[in-house]
């Protein structure tokens, strides 16, 4: 990561570097178990190279087409955290930049802290090693990608890509990546990824991720098998056997403290609390609190198809918020803590197939839930449109 000392002048940027303590989830505590982080970075912004920033995430909806195929397919399921990604990138780009070292850095101890357990000695040792011959104050050239420059996120998926590739995977949509052993042929193995969490299936997906592990560190590995729960990208997933998932966000509406929210909670949702604002109630006071709110309110729904309308409806008030939509909103999500619907998908059964498209389906005024625009569904014989309708199922 911290490569040759340099002088300012043969770099394009010399950046400062500090450090922020945080907390992250541990799952090894239980409910709202948390951990102590302790991240470097950089001042990003000093960093003015015309350099690649983007990097994308699954789309939701391809992501669970992808669910969709490993549950008819019947494939096994791992989840896998990179440690550290960022840090094992390379930074490739011609123009260099540098770090100047806090003069504040304390000096490593000797012997390695107890509650360091995560390395040995030896590698405490070789550490160490590397520590001392940084001198604080200093400016050096720096060689991977670090948290806070702007083409870390980015580095990181190219380095990433070429492990995948080296191992057979293509590409065939923004961070999803598949392996056919014959061209033209169903794919055997399937990887999705959101920055450093990786979803694999696959009939040698546990071999695919042993050999990913010679390349990255690898934080965590957690097979999700029949029966078994998991989290990802705030989603939580259950298995009940080997063609079904059940999906909810359920332990991201218990992070929702509802009585937080400014407003009052109503009773129930009605056309009246959703409908644009005259001129004279707007409140532009409240903007800034209600397009963080609305924020919330759209990852909530992000799995409820029938619910999605609240928050398509309520978005429009960003620009124009009200007391009567800050309500809304808080009691959309209210709702949502209470009446919890997981997205249930079922892998498709190999007979007859039927494709069945509708427009504006789904809409219930008493309730004020529904679905904007058309959807198409390829359903096998089993679901039977014309004897039970629509529910929050995948099939």
């Amino acid at each position: 990561m911290i490569g040759k000392r340099r002088s300012h002048l043969e770099l394009a940027a010399v950046l400062n570097m500090g450090f922020a303590r945080n907390h992250k989830e541990d799952l090894n505590k239980g409910s709202g178990g948390r951990k102590k982080k302790t991240r470097i970075y950089v001042a990003g912004y000093d960093d003015l190279r015309k350099v690649d920033t983007f990097s994308g995430t699954p789309n939701r909806d391809c992501f669970l087409l992808t669910l969709l195929y490993v549950a008819t397919r019947g494939f096994e399921v791992e989840l896998v955290d990179i440690k550290n990604a960022f840090l094992q990138s390379p930074d490739d780009h011609i123009e260099r930049v540098g770090v100047r070292i806090p003069k504040s850095i304390p000096t490593m101890p000797a012997q390695k802290p107890s509650f360091l357990t995560e390395y040995s000695d030896a590698e405490w040792g070789e550490i160490r090693k590397e520590a001392e011959r940084v001198v604080p104050g200093q400016i050096y050239e720096l060689s991977n990608a670090l948290y806070g420059t702007p083409a870390a996120p980015a580095l990181w998926e190219k380095e990433l890509r070429r492990g995948q590739e080296e191992l057979g995977f293509v590409p065939v949509e923004q961070s999803i990546a598949v392996r056919r052993e014959v061209e033209d042929e169903p794919a055997q193995d399937v990887q999705a990824t959101h920055v450093n969490d990786i979803f694999g299936a696959g009939e040698r997906t546990e071999e695919a991720f042993d050999v990913l592990g010679e390349r990255f560190k690898i934080g965590s590995r957690t097979k999700v098998n029949v029966g078994s729960k998991a989290k990802y990208i705030g989603m939580d997933m259950y298995r009940p056997d080997a063609h079904t998932f059940e999906l909810t966000s359920k332990s991201y509406l218990e992070g929702i403290d509802v009585d937080a929210i400014p407003g009052k909670l109503k009773k129930s949702l009605s056309e009246k609390y959703v409908a644009p604002a005259e001129e004279q109630d707007m409140d532009m006071s409240q903007q800034g609190v209600y397009q963080e709110v609305n924020g919330v309110l759209g990852w909530a729904v992000h799995l409820n198809w029938r619910r999605a309308l609240w928050f398509s409806l309520l978005s429009k008030a960003t620009t124009k918020p009200t007391a009567r939509h800050l309500s809304a909103v808080k009691t959309a999500i209210h709702g949502l803590k209470t009446h919890r619907e997981p997205l249930v998908l079922h892998g498709l059964k190999g007979r007859e197939l039927h494709l069945a498209g509708c427009s504006d389906a789904m809409w219930n005024r008493p309730k004020y839930e529904g679905r904007q625009g058309d959807i198409m569904m390829l359903n096998d014989e089993s679901w039977d449109l014309e004897r039970d309708g629509p529910k929050n199922v995948i099939s």
